[in-house]
């Protein structure tokens, strides 16, 4: 769609008041203008004018708009070879790509700036074809990886429908041009952001904003920059309320795109000279549209069951969070230690493994009533040989048994 749209042409110009067949197409990057009927003669013509600020500001825009339309385009290719994977950067590159080329081109044609010589400009297919190309560059960047959630689907597809029902209201009142009317001689003149549309016998012609004062301009650029930032948002956020999956990042963000869309809108309907125009129903729509779209995204937030949770794994506990539930009251150190009694002492283990010396190595019982006598030494007596090795062994009194050296082992 991106490629498209910078194939094809934004502003197309017919002379209606020459015979001569003068015609005009104008691109990004340029245009070029035919004379002829019969023996058709084209040249390439420039986006700019004569030299000025605003002139220049219009050549610049476009220039900008293609190159940020070529860096969105590479950026879906390079997602699209993702593999499948998460890829959390990769993906919020997309979408604030998207959303920035939407508003570059919405703004663009707000303050067209093209020869009055040519004829009168009429808006082309460019920016729609951008903006239903950034809108996709969006929802694929909102694509879950993992499995949807569930629960509560009519919820979830009603605040998609509604998102996606607001959006497109907001821009049928961008398209019809109608914020402001008046009255002219023998028909009426309308504007909106997008430029004017005026009605003189039974024909119509829509033009640009080329024409008005550089602050006029600036606060109509603004608004059709925000409200196409809020169009591609808005495509993420349905397709997150449709899988009902991690919500709370695109719901957020349209939030603050419509919160920032509304504050343009009403400094432009409070700030633009309206001299012999009147407010139309347009203006009214696009202002409770976009502050509809604000509460849609209040209610995703609080109403989607699978707002807090990640797209393709449980969403992870909060550094430092408190367990729910009542506070657990520990043990104090040692009271374990300090309430049980002491264990008693083992008693002395039997060195012998021969029942030969058992009465001789046995210790002998403890009097309760005299000192106990000292055992009487032993006569030496010859060390038991090792049934593997045989080899005499020596009393290991650690171990508490005979120990051969050799074997490494006791008896």
């Amino acid at each position: 769609m991106l490629v498209l749209a910078l194939a094809m042409p934004w502003w197309r110009v017919i002379d209606r008041d020459d015979d001569t067949g003068a015609r005009a197409t104008f691109g990004l990057a340029g245009g070029e203008q035919c004379v002829g009927a019969s023996t058709v003669t084209c040249k390439e013509v420039a986006l700019d004018g004569r030299p000025g600020a605003r002139d220049d500001l219009f050549a610049w825009a476009a220039r900008s708009t293609l190159a940020l339309a070529v860096v969105a385009a590479a950026l879906a290719v390079t997602l699209a070879f993702a593999g499948g994977k998460r890829r959390p950067p990769l993906r919020a590159a997309v979408a604030i790509a998207a959303g920035t080329t939407a508003a570059a081109a919405a703004a663009t044609v707000a303050i067209e700036r093209l020869p009055a010589s040519y004829g009168t400009p009429s808006l082309g297919a460019g920016l729609w074809l951008a903006l239903l190309g950034c809108a996709l560059l969006t929802a694929g960047a909102a694509w879950p990886i993992g499995p949807g959630d569930a629960r509560a689907p009519l919820r979830r597809w009603g605040l998609a429908a509604a998102a996606a029902v607001l959006v497109l209201v907001a821009w049928v009142t961008l398209a019809q041009r109608g914020w402001w009317h008046g009255d002219v001689e023998f028909g009426e003149r309308s504007r909106s952001p997008l430029g004017f549309e005026v009605c003189d016998l039974g024909t119509c012609a829509r033009f640009g904003n080329g024409a008005a004062a550089l602050r006029s301009l600036f606060l109509l650029g603004l608004v059709a920059a925000t409200a196409a930032a809020t169009a591609a948002i808005a495509a993420g956020l349905v397709v997150r309320a449709i899988s009902g999956v991690a919500v709370r990042g695109w719901a957020t963000a349209t939030l603050a795109a419509a919160g920032t869309t509304l504050a343009a809108a009403v400094a432009a309907l409070a700030a633009v000279p309206s001299r012999d125009t009147h407010l139309g129903l347009g203006a009214w729509l696009f202002v409770g549209a976009i502050a509809a779209l604000a509460g849609v995204a209040i209610a995703a937030l609080r109403a989607l069951p699978g707002a807090a949770a990640a797209d393709d794994a449980t969403a992870p506990a909060r550094w430092g969070a408190a367990p729910a539930g009542p506070k657990p009251v520990l043990a104090p150190l040692g009271g374990a230690a300090l309430a049980s009694p002491a264990p008693p002492p083992a008693a002395p283990t039997a060195p012998p493994a021969i029942a030969a010396y058992a009465p001789a190595l046995s210790p002998a019982p403890p009097s309760l009533h005299r000192p106990a006598v000292a055992p009487a030494p032993l006569a030496p007596r010859p060390s038991p040989y090792c049934p593997t090795c045989r080899v005499a062994t020596l009393w290991h009194a650690k171990r508490a048994a005979w120990w051969c050296s050799t074997c490494k082992r006791t008896l």
